[in-house]
């Protein structure tokens, strides 16, 4: 026999023992198969405890974990098919009803939260309609390779709320998830149809309060177009927004609510009836303008309380805001603005002055615990950087944090890092007071020279048990670094 046929023969025998065995290992691999899957899935951070065969091509995972940076995943059991069985049935799914691909139970999901960039500038590389049709590929590839999961007993944690979601279903590109609001425990529902046909859809709903909202999602004439429909028992908001190729923001876009129904309890207004106004914002090349309007009678039995209303006229675009009007009459706030305002979003303000006037009647202001009335006048004035503020307020029969006082004055100067100069006297009973007249730098946390001022019986409710005093005259000198002070008494 020549050297050449010994290599054929030999080589052809090779070949076909690594064919034999290539068989053997496809046919069998189903046992041996946890064994690769382990370091396999390592790489990706994902790991777990147990790898079960179970009838009809099908296997289980148990105590799966995967962390990274965006969310840590534990799940107590995952059941799926085997992975040829997988692939044969994806490839040719058709019609006929279909089993899970995937079920997982018991799973929680933790999301971190977002890692500050050090920027709140808006990348200009982002497309809106771009990450649309990149999501369009990724779920046309889910709807292809996994047509049905089933998910049940889960839990998304973010920001410390715990969602859980009893369960959600998936099959063929409508999704639809039941699940528990946190801290409230109202039921929501989540449901979706991402079928390929136009358009997408998305809702969401919490039946026990009446809301609900839905988006939809298509393309016509080369542009991305989003609906939003939704409401809050009788008020409905419709919207709209057209998104070109480039630019994360719309060309155009119009958000309607044009006659809602609030009611006071959720703006913590008793003794008034439903609050009802309307409310019209539209976008267009970047500029936008907001009209608001809301009104709310008192009840009958509360005639003494006046009708509440609030007006905001707005306009601005990416770069700045221009407040033309702005009125307020609810109850324990009164606000007006004497001359529109126009401001960067950072704070800078662009118009020359300015005028704020507030009247405050602090025990109807749910917030604040405390009681008296206040007024304030603020001057606004254009500053190098925030606007230069000349504050002058006063207020009477103030009490609240175990002290009261039966009057207050305050006068100063702001123009930021600098307070200027700010003046402030507290009359208690007995003729008792304190003044108080400084100076300070926010920014260096530094404060000028400051004098202190004070006479008579002062909080005496607020000493320690077994201590008290008849009198107290006080005078200081104070300044220096918050951490470094001098004072002279």
């Amino acid at each position: 026999m020549t050297r050449a046929r010994k290599v054929l023969k030999w080589g052809g025998i090779t070949l076909g023992a690594i064919l034999i065995l290539i068989a053997i290992s496809i046919f069998t691999y189903r046992s041996w198969f946890g064994f690769v899957l382990r370091p396999t899935v390592q790489r990706h951070g994902i790991t777990f405890d147990k790898y079960e065969k179970l009838p009809n091509g099908r296997v289980v995972l148990s105590g799966v974990v995967q962390t990274n940076e965006l969310f840590d995943l534990q799940i107590k059991r995952l059941e799926s098919f085997a992975p040829d069985l997988w692939y044969r049935k994806a490839k040719r799914n058709g019609t006929n009803p279909i089993t899970d691909y995937l079920q997982v139970n018991g799973w929680k999901l933790r999301v971190h939260p977002r890692a500050k960039s050090g920027t709140n500038a808006m990348p200009t590389d982002l497309s809106t309609y771009a990450e649309f049709k990149q999501a369009e590929k990724h779920i046309a590839l889910i709807r292809q390779w996994l047509p049905k999961a089933t998910l049940i007993n889960g839990t998304i944690v973010y920001q410390d709320r715990e969602y859980t979601f009893p369960v959600i279903t998936w099959e063929k590109g409508k999704l639809d998830a039941s699940g528990v609001w946190p801290v409230s425990a109202v039921p929501l529902e989540i449901k979706a149809r991402l079928t390929g046909d136009s358009p997408y859809q998305v809702y969401y709903a919490m039946t026990p309060l009446d809301l609900r909202a839905r988006v939809q999602l298509w393309e016509t004439n080369n542009l991305l177009n989003m609906r939003l429909t939704g409401g809050y028992k009788e008020t409905t908001i419709n919207g709209n927004a057209e998104f070109e190729h480039e630019g994360v923001l719309p060309i155009r876009a119009k958000l309607n609510a044009p006659d809602f129904h609030l009611s006071p309890a959720l703006l913590k207004l008793p003794g008034y009836q439903e609050i009802t106004g309307n409310l019209t914002a539209n976008w267009k090349t970047n500029s936008y303008a907001l009209n608001l309007k809301a009104h709310a009678k008192p009840i009958a039995s509360s005639s003494n309380f006046p009708p509440a209303d609030i007006e905001l006229i707005a306009s601005g675009n990416t770069n700045q805001v221009r407040i033309e009007r702005a009125l307020s009459t609810a109850p324990g706030l009164k606000v007006t603005i004497s001359e529109p305002l126009s401001l960067t979003y950072k704070g800078e303000m662009l118009s020359e002055r300015s005028e704020v006037n507030l009247n405050i009647e602090l025990e109807k202001l749910p917030w604040v615990k405390m009681s008296g009335r206040a007024e304030a006048k603020i001057v606004l004035e254009k500053g190098s950087k925030f606007p230069r503020a000349k504050v002058q307020a006063s207020g009477t029969n103030l009490s609240g944090y175990n002290l009261s006082a039966e009057r207050f004055a305050a006068s100063g100067t702001v123009s930021w890092p600098e307070i200027e100069r700010m003046d402030a006297r507290l009359q208690f009973k007995n003729n008792s007071f304190v003044e108080i007249s400084s100076s300070a730098n926010l920014q260096t946390r530094e404060i000028g020279k400051t004098e202190v001022r004070a006479e008579g019986q002062i909080a005496t409710n607020l000493l320690p048990s077994g201590f008290k005093y008849s009198y107290l005259k006080l005078s200081a000198l104070l300044s220096g670094a918050v951490r470094n002070f001098e004072h002279k008494v």
